[in-house]
């Protein structure tokens, strides 16, 4: 499956979850911004592997 199959079949089901999460709010909204920042931060830290970096991942995922 191509990465852009995998990104649409992502966002078909986060999409949903996003939006009862801002309607139920509090908790449900912190996690799922907490989860899309980590995942976020996630993929910036790959792309910067792919480029020679050496990021400290879990650190910053963490942060994140």
């Amino acid at each position: 499956m191509s990465e852009l199959g995998k990104r649409v079949i992502v966002a078909l089901i986060a999409a949903p979850v996003a939006i009862g999460a801002s309607w139920i709010g509090d908790a449900a909204l912190a996690t799922v911004i907490a989860s899309m920042a980590g995942v976020a931060a996630w993929e910036l830290f790959r792309m910067a592997r792919l480029r020679g970096l050496a990021p400290h991942d879990r650190f910053g995922i963490a942060l994140a």
